[in-house]
């Protein structure tokens, strides 16, 4: 390491940062494009926010000159946590295939296109379903 950086030592260090700069850019834009991007597209793109993550992390450790210092690795390890807990969350509770079982044996939806899960008792004025409805 003739210039003495960090990235001379360890480029791969430095390729994750920008790799993970890269991949920051692409979910922030199409963020901001959201409304114009099929769902499928941009929920995809948005996936890669794991793997930016992971290589931000990379990143910080082996490129980063506070990789030793106690606060860091204290908010590594716990924003770290907190991602997998997330993702794992995420991922074993996701909901259930909808079947036409599933589908016959849900509340009928009320005037407001909503399912009644917590009906308004009879006496109460909007029991009839409808939104704005008053007793009179």
């Amino acid at each position: 390491a003739a210039d003495g950086s960090l990235y001379a030592i360890n480029p791969e260090a430095g390729y994750f940062g920008v790799f993970a700069m890269w991949g920051l850019v692409i979910v922030e834009l199409t963020s901001l494009a959201m409304k114009r991007l099929p769902r499928k597209v941009w929920r995809g793109i948005h996936f890669t926010s794991y793997l930016t993550f992971l290589l931000t992390s990379l990143h910080g450790t082996f490129a980063g000159t506070d990789a030793t210092n106690k606060l860091y690795v204290a908010t590594t390890v716990v924003t770290t946590a907190a991602l997998v807990v997330a993702a794992s969350y995420r991922v074993f509770t996701r909901p259930i295939a909808l079947t036409a079982a599933s589908i016959d044996a849900s509340p009928a939806p009320n005037r407001s296109g909503m399912p009644e899960f917590f009906p308004a008792p009879k006496d109460h004025p909007r029991s009839n379903n409808e939104i704005g409805a008053r007793a009179d």
